[in-house]
């Protein structure tokens, strides 16, 4: 996660996807969009815009609820 960021915050594009191209991608947006200070209640809806099944499993869903900022 760290490495990501750092590839975000030093200006470069990055591609995030996944076999299904949803439920793990999708994990994983949402986690880099609460490091980059998303509020983690907007985040699910956003992230479901365009990724309507992302985030809806209960396991990514506790792993997402659960995860604490880097640092924190």
């Amino acid at each position: 996660m760290i490495l990501i960021l750092q590839y975000l915050l030093s200006q470069r594009k990055l591609s995030v996807h996944c076999k299904g191209g949803s439920g793990r991608t999708g994990l994983v947006i949402g986690l880099l969009m609460h490091e980059l200070g998303y509020d983690k209640a907007d985040i699910i809806g956003q992230v479901q815009k365009l990724r309507p099944k992302a985030l809806c499993l209960p396991v990514q869903l506790s792993f997402f609820n659960e995860f604490k900022k880097i640092g924190t």
